[in-house]
């Protein structure tokens, strides 16, 4: 006998709403693309669904600065790009490089399309206003409806446009709808029910049926759809449904629906043979070829029934799952797989939806407990609930287990003991157990073994009573522990569970206990990973399986006394393991805290399903998994009942393609460079700059229905190359270093199952990105030139300086040879001189008679004086060179010996026209330094004077700080500034007074030299002035310092004493010692 629910299919909806990410619960067009994404347009927005996730776009293109989030329409064509249609056009996403590109391509109407040509109110058409339809023909071609306009055809850069036509009364006839055949042919409808048909030989849209009022006028026309046969359908607001074979050329036919005229209809959708009618008043299923309906309706206490009355769309993806747009209530989703599971709950009459127990009876019902609300009842032929009245007056209701042995049934309840009810409505009696149980009575489990007795399993005992026996014994041999499961094998052992105990089983042929507990400072473990057993049941191999608390499931190996245990590490996703059941395909079904388990015990694979496949709940509840004559299922959670046939789940596609489908980014600072890098990403790369290396990659393998968990595994080349599972489909990676990555992604494990890439590349910081190290290498190789550069400036710095050197050297050596000669030719003349003087100074003394011979006589002894004291100055200079020269200090008036000077020069200025001012104190000014020294700078200052200036001289003498300075200014020609230190280098005679070169040039020379060995210096001063000032300066001197006595210095007030020898010898007179080494000087002295 069949339950209820596989004869009478139930609807139970998945929804998907504002609490899953949509964007709005006003679902307007629904699409599912090639790649198996489903698209939900919204009055607020697009969404993009892949069973998990919802990625939102904004419709938006940025270039041409043009967006609409009203979305009415939706297409995918032929390169897998998506038409959006909305409130302002028409706009195209490229999945491949995440783009919206707004479709405002100005269309001419066609030339074949004289309607068109006759109404337009201008020569071309753009397509900016409500879309209401958007589909493509066999041609590739993508044809817009938008009701305001007309028809707009785009064909690849082409557009092309057909208008809203007008009939020969001047009636507006408006396209309202468009339908493509399964060969390709574009069918309208307008207002006025009339058909038309494309025809591509003359570009036009022909009339097919004109409807004259055969048709009685609707309010609007809904939709217009077409079979896989070609006839057409299509409906109008009020509920009128026709279908029209546009081959036969004959009439609509008014569809027989009994919401005629009655109901506000949105849409409709063909699904084989029947026919889904979506009004404000919930769904209506009509099959057409019974006349049967049936109306499907919110159902406030079934949670898996439409989620709103009011729908507004309905989509039939090619896999033939129903999605269903409403108008508050999102999205309803309804699988086509037909392994499905059918929930049970308050809709059917379920006191509770807290589940704890469950069993069928062989007459077809199903026994059901729960956690508060006492027994239920469940007919399965009936689909009826009732509430047997079978707690015990002090029961709290809460019930533990519920087991149906042969025409009885056992409840256990918490402190209340086990009840048994015969016959299963009969008389209901309370096991015996006051002399086993204590304080606590409440019963867990209950066993019927093979020999006749009875085990009881209780809060702090285990129990049994022997065949025959009228009472129940505490087994001591297994303490007082709380006793969770009892299980008899094929080999009569008794498996006894416990909840922190571990595990017993006992052996009728020995009468001994086994205890198998987990520890894990346990030298030889069990096998076991906790000590909280849940369930115990064996497999049609014989095998024993124990399900356990935050242990998993174990497999008993018989031959190695231990157990085999499969757990989060090997692929369940959860460690807590409930009753687990065996289909007649070998496979394991168990319930966990995170999904409904499948498990292959041959292969160790692994299934699991979740609220994502339709299950009502993930969290499932002991003691509550069932199964049917039938091969019915039957588990218990915290939110009702579950029901499906586990035959039914047969493989489906293995290979599931993975997309890469969002990019966010970690730790994402306002202003970053990052900024406007997240969003959807079906592309094959990404890049990211080094600031945004931290980032989770969403990915996705589009499925809907029943399909059950597998899980993504990932790794990242070159990083690794092990795969490693996620859980959920989100992979998070932190501070990649910059580089190229491969990320490879892939749908469940195995080496057949395809793998996707992502290539990443992360973007070096600036100064690691190729610009700079560029810039490193420009700057290494200039840096390499300039030492190049260096060292041969360097080396010609080098060579030029020796070059310098040896020219120094050289020039010093001229020089040296230029002072040595001149020096030894003032020598060498110095005695011709002397010794012509002298006479010349003898004959002058006697006089001469003759004015004339005077004259000559007296040029004679000028020339030769001068002649004199050149040669005196270059043995002076020569001295100086060669650090010869001593000085014989002294005091002296400086006053006086600068007035002296002035009057010794004063006969050739007044003789050479020129005006000499002294400006000297009359007081006196002594200073203690070489006199003769002062008075040769001083007399070169005044020779140099006398030579250049034009008219005025001037001689200023000041003393400050005990500095002395001496400066003679003259008006001649200023001195330049490149020859203001050349002046004083020897033998350098101004290239300004050429005419005036009567010298050697080494004047200044000497007297700077003589200022320096006298302490002080000799300058030309750098002023503003028109006039040549030469400066002199020399310490006062300290004779003290010099250790002379300073009376010995005062000859002029040195009184002789009448009988000192100096006296005696100026009594009788002088005598000259002479010392000359020339022989002719000598006799000419001492004549």
């Amino acid at each position: 006998m069949l339950p209820a629910y596989s004869v009478d299919k139930k609807y139970s909806f998945k929804h998907i709403n504002s609490a899953d990410g949509l964007s709005a619960s006003n679902v307007k067009c629904i699409l599912r693309d090639s790649r198996g994404f489903m698209w939900f347009g919204t009055k607020n927005g697009l969404n993009l669904y892949d069973g998990m996730d919802i990625e939102r776009l904004k419709c938006f293109d940025y270039v041409r600065k043009h967006g609409n989030d009203n979305i009415g329409a939706l297409y995918e064509d032929k390169t897998g790009k998506i038409w959006i249609g909305t409130d302002r056009g028409v706009f195209r996403f490229d999945p491949d490089d995440v783009r919206f590109k707004f479709m405002d391509g100005e269309a001419s109407p066609s030339e074949s399309n004289i309607e068109a040509k006759k109404i337009g109110n201008s020569n071309t058409e753009s397509p900016n206003n409500y879309v209401l339809r958007i589909l493509g023909d066999a041609a590739g071609n993508v044809w817009v409806l938008i009701p305001t306009q007309g028809i707009f055809r785009f064909k690849g850069d082409k557009v092309d446009f057909f208008s809203n036509q007008k009939t020969s009364d001047n009636k507006q006839h408006v396209y309202t709808d468009i339908a493509v055949s399964p060969t390709g042919e574009i069918y309208a409808v307008s207002n006025y029910l009339d058909i038309y048909v494309h025809n591509s030989r003359d570009d036009r849209f022909r009339k097919v049926f004109s409807n004259d009022g055969l048709l009685p006028a609707p309010s609007s026309l809904t939709k217009m759809i077409s079979d896989q046969d070609g006839d057409l359908f299509f409906a109008t607001l009020d509920g009128y449904i026709y279908s029209y074979n546009p081959h036969k050329n004959g009439y609509p036919q008014l569809i027989d629906f009994s919401k005629t005229g009655k109901v506000y209809l949105r849409d409709i959708a063909l699904f084989d043979d029947d026919l889904w009618i979506g009004t404000h008043n919930g769904l209506h299923i009509l099959d057409l070829l019974s006349g049967s309906e049936k109306e499907l309706r919110e159902n406030a206490l079934d949670p898996f029934s439409l989620s709103d009355n009011s729908l507004s769309v309905i989509y039939r993806d090619y896999e033939g799952h129903a999605w269903i747009g409403t108008m508050f209530g999102g999205v309803d989703f309804l699988s086509n797989n037909p392994f499905r599971f059918d929930v049970f709950g308050r809709e059917y009459g379920l006191s509770s939806m807290r589940i704890r127990g469950l069993d069928v009876s062989d007459d077809g019902k199903l026994w059901i407990g729960t956690e508060n609300n006492g027994l239920n009842l469940l007919d399965l032929n009936t689909g009826s609930v009732s509430h047997p009245v079978v707690s015990p007056a002090k029961s709290s209701g809460v019930m533990h287990f519920v087991d149906v042995i042969g025409n009885d049934v056992y409840l256990g309840f918490t402190h209340s003991s086990v009840l048994k009810v015969r016959g299963g409505i009969g008389k209901t009696e309370i096991l015996p157990i006051d002399s086993v149980a204590g304080n606590d009575r409440s019963g867990y489990c209950y066993l019927l073994d093979s020999s006749g007795n009875e085990w009881l399993g209780l809060g702090g005992a285990l129990a049994k009573r022997k065949k025959g026996e009228t009472g129940f014994l505490k087994v001591e041999d297994t303490g007082s522990n709380w006793i969770f499961a009892l299980f008899e094998d094929s080999h009569r052992n008794i498996w006894i569970g416990t909840m922190g105990n571990g595990l017993w089983k006992y052996t009728p042929s020995s009468g001994k206990f086994r205890n198998y507990s987990y520890d894990d400072g346990e030298i030889k473990p069990t096998g076991l990973r906790s000590n909280s057993i849940s369930s115990i049941m064996q497999d049609s191999k014989g095998n024993v399986w124990v399900s356990t608390d935050r242990g998993g499931l174990s497999k008993y190996n018989e031959a190695k006394d231990d157990f085999i245990t499969f757990g989060i590490e090997e692929g369940l996703p959860d460690d807590v393991v409930y009753n687990v059941l065996e289909d007649s395909n070998g496979f394991l079904w168990f319930g966990t805290n995170k999904g409904l388990v499948k498990f292959n015990p041959d292969n160790s694979f692994i299934k699991v399903f979740s609220i994502n496949d339709g299950l009502p709940f993930n969290e499932f509840s002991y003691n509550s998994a069932a199964a049917d004559k039938s091969g019915i299922f039957y588990f218990g959670g915290n939110n009702g009942i579950i029901a499906f046939n586990p035959l039914l789940d047969v493989p489906g596609k293995q290979h599931h393609p993975v997309y890469f489908t969002n990019v966010s980014l970690l730790d994402l600072a306002e202003g970053s460079d990052a900024e406007g890098l997240e969003g959807v990403t079906l592309g094959k790369s990404i890049t990211l700059p080094s600031t945004c290396a931290s980032f989770r990659v969403t990915v996705s393998s589009p499925e809907y229905g029943v399909s059950g968990q597998r899980f993504f595994y990932y790794r990242l080349l070159p990083v690794g190359q092990e795969w490693t599972r996620i859980d959920g489909n989100k992979i998070t990676f932190a501070n990649l270093a910059s580089g190229d990555y491969r990320l490879e992604v892939r749908y469940g494990d195995g080496e057949d199952v395809p793998v996707s890439e992502l290539r990443i590349r992360i973007l070096p910081p600036w100064w690691r990105s190729t610009w700079a190290i560029l810039a490193y290498l420009i700057i290494a190789l200039m840096a390499v030139v300039l030492l190049v550069i260096w060292l041969q400036l360097r080396n010609k710095k080098k060579i030029n300086q020796r070059e310098q050197a040896y020219a120094a050297e050289k020039e010093r050596e001229l020089y040296r040879d230029k002072v040595e000669f001149f020096t030894t030719i003032a020598h060498e003349i110095r005695t011709p001189l002397s010794l012509i003087d002298i006479p010349l100074e003898a004959i002058e003394e006697n006089g001469i008679d003759d004015p004339k011979t005077s004259d000559y006589l007296k040029v004679m002894r000028q020339n030769t004086r001068r002649l004199l004291h050149l040669s005196r100055e270059l043995l002076d200079f020569g001295k100086l060179d060669s650090h010869m020269l001593i000085t014989k200090k002294e005091f002296f008036d400086m006053s006086a010996l600068v007035s002296e000077t002035a009057e010794r020069f004063g006969p050739a200025m007044d003789l050479n026209g020129k005006d000499l001012e002294v400006d000297v104190s009359n007081e006196k000014l002594m200073v203690f330094s070489d006199k003769e020294a002062v008075t040769k700078i001083l007399s070169n200052l005044f020779n140099n004077a006398l030579k250049y200036a034009s008219k005025n001289i001037r001689v200023v003498l000041k003393e400050s700080e005990g500095i002395v300075a001496v400066s003679v200014s003259s008006d001649g020609t200023k001195i330049t500034e490149k020859e203001r230190n050349l002046i004083f280098e020897p033998f350098y005679q101004s290239e300004g007074n050429a005419e005036k070169k009567n010298g050697v040039g080494i004047g200044l020379p000497l007297a700077r030299q003589l200022a320096a060995v006298l302490g002080g210096n000799l300058v030309l001063d750098n002023d503003d002035s028109l006039l040549n000032t030469f400066t002199f300066t020399f310490p006062v001197g300290n004779a003290e310092k010099e250790d002379i006595s300073v009376a010995d210095a005062d000859k002029d007030n040195y009184v002789l004493d009448e009988e000192s020898n100096q006296t005696k010898l100026r009594s009788s007179g002088y005598h000259v010692l002479v010392v000359e080494d020339n022989e002719s000087i000598r006799h000419l002295l001492r004549d």
